[in-house]
């Protein structure tokens, strides 16, 4: 395990270093370029996944089946869901030579709708309602 622990998302229950879960990511297909991974929420929450991908015009219909590879890693790997796996563009993550964009970054950009998608696979929303809290 690696990362700092600040750095640690809370995820059905699980604790997850970003980094673990982006270095695993690679292994998914030639395609993909950098990953960011984050939480819906402030450090907990469905997990998001920001993936790049680089692809031209007629391997867009695979993306979905890449989605799902991705989902299906992060599950057997890291045993949490996926909230959300967005593939984008090469250059979203990643930009000029190593430079990362900050996870906090992307998070926001995400929660106000601003990502760009290639791609964009949703969970199903939770059919049992919230327990604890006021309504």
């Amino acid at each position: 395990m690696t990362g700092r622990v600040h750095d640690g998302l809370l995820v059905d229950g699980v604790t997850l270093h970003p980094q673990d879960v982006e270095r695993e990511l690679l292994g998914c297909g030639r395609a993909l370029g950098s990953a960011r991974v984050f939480c819906a929420g402030p450090g907990a929450g469905p997990l998001v996944v920001v993936q790049e991908v680089r692809t031209a015009g007629a391997a867009r219909t695979g993306l979905p089946r890449l989605a799902a590879r991705i989902r299906a890693r992060v599950a057997e790997e890291f045993g949490v869901t996926t909230g959300a796996v967005l593939l984008v563009r090469p250059g979203t993550v990643r930009r000029d030579g190593a430079v990362k964009v900050r996870r906090a970054v992307l998070r926001e950009w995400y929660l106000r709708g601003e990502l760009r998608a290639l791609h964009a696979d949703y969970a199903p929303a939770p059919t049992e309602p919230c327990r604890g809290g006021a309504a």
